[in-house]
């Protein structure tokens, strides 16, 4: 069983950015999702954001997800069964494995599953 001082539990672009501010504050730190990047990696083109003019949501969901892994970010590609608090940590149970994080940031868009 692995601890993290943070689990973020969501892939989109609000979970990565989390885990983005989680890395540079030197916090051992897992991303759990089943759609990297979120429901915008499937989009065609997205160009409202600050940054690039367009690009394939495919793309931004690389370029996030690799962002995050630059950092030394675990990134797993897991459906969240189960949060349990026990005494000061979250027990996390995930398909096949269990993770131990002192906090959870649950960022997942209903539509998704994540």
């Amino acid at each position: 069983m692995e601890f993290y001082d943070i689990c973020v539990i969501g892939a989109g672009p609000a979970g990565l950015t989390a885990a983005i501010y989680a890395g540079r504050y030197n916090l051992k730190t897992i991303v759990l999702g089943r759609v990297f990047g979120g429901t915008i990696s499937m989009a065609h083109e997205v160009g409202n954001w600050p940054g690039t003019e367009k690009i394939s949501g495919a793309d931004l969901a690389n370029n996030m997800i690799n962002h995050v892994k630059s950092l030394g970010i675990e990134v797993l590609p897991k459906r969240v069964e189960q949060v349990t608090k026990v005494d000061d940590m979250f027990v996390i149970a995930c398909e096949g494995f269990t993770v131990n994080a002192k906090k959870v940031f649950w960022l997942v868009a209903l539509n998704v599953g994540n």
